[in-house]
């Protein structure tokens, strides 16, 4: 491994996302290492140096609960002690607070941490519904407490946090949600701890670090045929396959064609020019490089097309929208196809989630890792914490999506730049996480308000392109 490498893999670790056990597991290998060393003491110590760095001179109010938590509290207290800007309110005395609260300037949340395993009470519920509508700003330390770390769910209550400082390695309810929506900006405090490089499953952030482009740089004798070609299959709403088929084309792919129905053919009058409309009844799919099934094909198109080419197509298939939601019923006959595949993406949103793997019964990496394991596919489970998810166990959440996304054919754009980038020699695990990451980029354009403005802005960010 070269010193670029290392570099580019150290700062990978940086964006991990550690489930319970595995902090554990964390600890326990850091203090096997360095036995004389007190977590507590260096969680406080960076906790301390950064409240004091951001927010000096204010006046805190600590609510301290009677774990580890509230022990990182408390410490923060001990060791500002000849500071007297820090006023401490345990979990076992928290008496009548809204006096005090008036009187701080910053709440500090060490109620519960990560190991929080029952309901909140109503005493302590109390509390938290006092410090939420106090409009005071609330720093929780590693979680808002109340959250339930590996899923984000809400037990009972939880403190709404304007700032949450992740201890050592961010937790899955940072960018779950309802846990993301309580978290507030969230800062990481580096406390040098390890963790296993086999650990399953392997939780990251998705960021710019995991992408290489050398597949996607221009060659000087290249033509439209050695660019990548896309087949997608066109229904009944000619709109979702024209989008894949155009942001394909955006992001570099030499050509894009839909294959309809003879009867569809009307449907497709103005058809962006530099896309192909093929009605062919003998589809040739072995000279395209990769397939989309389903943005607008209908509920009612035929599920034995779709598992002939399953079976018969030995390249990569994406599968989005009806070819999804049609297998509702026979689900097993389309999981015992996909099983014997090792090149299939899965890209549902939670209403198709559901009608595919029914209800979720976890959190939303659980869910998406079973469905992986199930199909054997890469499963892109769309929403504002889209959460990608690898047969391997490699799981991705990306949190760099803006809400402006949440509008008509965005799903189907993410298609077309998926497939296009598998179409120019990007493996798929890479053009799907850098796909969602154009999204993202997309997404933060303030001119950019529906899916035409999105994909006309694709090429801007796709460096091979200029």
């Amino acid at each position: 491994m070269n010193q670029n490498e290392n570099k580019k893999n150290i700062l990978m670790e940086k964006f991990n996302i550690l489930l319970k056990k595995q902090i554990v597991q964390s600890e326990s290998l850091y203090l096997k290492k360095n036995p004389h060393e007190d977590l507590v003491y260096n969680s406080a110590l960076s906790i301390l140096n950064f409240i004091e760095k951001k927010y000096n001179k204010k006046k805190f109010l600590f609510f301290c609960g009677p774990g580890n938590n509230g022990n990182d509290g408390r410490k923060i207290i001990e060791i500002g002690s000849k500071k007297n800007f820090f006023k401490l309110i345990n979990f076992q005395n928290f008496g009548d607070i809204e006096n005090q609260i008036k009187k701080c300037d910053i709440i500090v949340d060490a109620i519960f941490g990560f190991g929080l395993n029952r309901k909140i009470n109503k005493d302590v519920a109390h509390i938290i519904k006092k410090i939420n509508k106090s409009e005071k700003k609330v720093i929780s330390i590693d979680i808002p407490s109340g959250v339930l770390s590996d899923t984000g769910e809400i037990f009972g209550d939880s403190i709404k946090a304007s700032i949450t400082l992740a201890l050592g390695y961010f937790k899955p309810c940072h960018f779950l949600h309802p846990g993301k929506s309580q978290s507030g900006d969230i800062y990481l405090l580096d406390l040098k701890y390890e963790t296993t490089q086999d650990r399953k499953p392997k939780i990251r952030l998705l960021n710019s670090n995991f992408f290489s482009f050398e597949s996607l740089k221009k060659k000087q004798n290249i033509h439209k045929y050695n660019r990548g070609s896309i087949l997608v299959l066109g229904g009944e709403m000619s709109g979702a396959a024209r989008i894949v088929a155009l942001s394909a084309r955006k992001i570099g792919a030499g050509l894009s064609t839909i294959n309809i129905e003879k009867d569809q053919l009307f449907n497709y009058i103005g058809t962006e020019p530099g896309t192909i409309v093929n009605f062919s009844e003998k589809i040739q799919i072995n000279n395209y490089d990769l397939v989309v099934l389903g943005p607008g094909l209908g509920k009612k198109y035929s599920m034995s097309k779709i598992l002939k080419i399953l079976r018969d197509f030995k390249k990569t298939i994406i599968l989005d929208a009806d070819a999804l939601s049609i297998f509702e019923k026979k689900k097993e006959h389309l999981f015992s196809i996909l099983k014997k595949r090792t090149n299939t993406i899965l890209t549902p949103h939670e209403g198709e989630f559901k009608r595919l793997f029914g209800e979720i019964k976890k959190d939303k990496v659980s869910a998406a890792l079973l469905a992986s394991k199930k199909t054997n596919s890469a499963i892109i489970f769309k929403g504002n914490d889209t959460v990608v998810a690898f047969p391997n166990e490699d799981v991705f959440i990306n949190d760099g999506a803006n809400p402006s996304l949440a509008t008509a054919g965005t799903g189907d754009m993410l298609c077309g730049m998926i497939g296009g980038l598998i179409c120019q020699g990007m493996e798929i695990k890479h053009s799907i996480l850098y796909a969602i990451f154009i999204q993202n980029k997309l997404s933060k354009n303030t001119n950019n308000t529906i899916v035409e403005d999105f994909i006309n802005d694709i090429p801007f960010h796709c460096d091979w392109l200029k």
